[in-house]
């Protein structure tokens, strides 16, 4: 008789992030398990990974008094490679909560206040230091107000100082744009769930150096990630299924004594493994 497999690879991933969203926010509402891997990968789009960055900071920048000693400390940790949760958003702890500027132009802001109040966040401030964050860069914009979410100001700096950090949301080829958002429009357009070019100063274009926000107002990065995921997820479940009798033979599994084995998945330090359940094997795909 054949085995019969029963695919709970996406379900265990969906259980690993419930777990992950419950720490987070303990009265998150599973609804199901897709919604609860996007949500996740929601929270790891906006939080600030802890990794040690380069700092590249606006030769332009200029501090005020008040703020500099904090600043000095944002840095530090920075190179560092120290959680820089409690200068971000309060708004992090809300697993439905997307960030327009992020989304749009994968910039982030932190609060500059001294103290840390009772809920771990450092007490919020009028001005805001705007970073933006690549997996091993970090490039400090400037101090600005808030509701200063759509200066252009922000691409300038990035693009005057760092092209090549967002060389490839560079728009070229095209000799106009007959409509240029200007500051009010670009909010209009975020909160609508459009996307748009930019065009700066020099004449240069870019559009979405964050990655794009999609119609349902949420990242298009998430949803691309979400999307591989589950394709990932889907085509490992065909590989083992369809290469089922040399899996056994390699993890040493006697298929003639199941009717059916469940393929799961477990998390080992960063590493997705399948697991034939009933066997309790564990594989690496070389594809992950």
């Amino acid at each position: 008789m054949k085995t019969k497999l029963i695919n709970e690879i996406e379900k265990d991933y969906a259980k690993y992030c419930l777990c992950k969203l419950k720490d987070i926010d303990p009265s998150y509402r599973y609804i199901n398990d897709e919604r609860c891997i996007f949500d996740y990968h929601r929270y790891k789009f906006r939080k600030i990974t802890d990794v040690k960055r380069k700092v590249y900071i606006n030769p332009e920048f200029s501090c005020p008094d008040i703020y500099c000693s904090v600043v000095a400390s944002i840095i530090d940790d920075i190179k560092h490679g120290r959680s820089l949760i409690k200068y971000q958003s309060r708004k992090l702890k809300y697993t439905d909560y997307d960030d327009m500027l992020l989304m749009d132009w994968g910039i982030q802001h932190l609060h500059l206040g001294s103290n840390v109040e009772s809920d771990g966040f450092i007490e919020r401030t009028k001005e805001l230091l705007f970073v933006r964050f690549t997996n091993k860069s970090a490039y400090i914009l400037d101090i600005f107000e808030h509701q200063q979410w759509s200066t252009l100001r922000m691409l300038e700096i990035i693009h005057q100082n760092w092209p090549e950090s967002i060389e490839r949301f560079k728009v070229t080829g095209i000799v106009d744009i007959s409509y240029c958002p200007d500051k009010a429009s670009i909010m209009k357009l975020r909160k609508a769930g459009l996307n748009y070019t930019v065009k700066l100063s020099d004449g240069s274009y870019y559009m979405g150096p964050g990655g794009g926000i999609t119609a349902a107002l949420t990242p298009m990065q998430v949803t691309d990630k979400v999307l591989y995921l589950r394709r990932l997820f889907r085509d490992s479940f065909n590989y083992i299924s369809n290469n089922f009798d040399s899996i056994c033979e390699v993890v040493g599994v006697d298929k003639e004594n199941h009717d059916v084995i469940t393929v799961g998945l477990r998390l080992e330090e960063g590493k997705l493994v399948y697991i034939l359940k009933e066997v309790n094997k564990g594989l690496v795909l070389a594809s992950n």
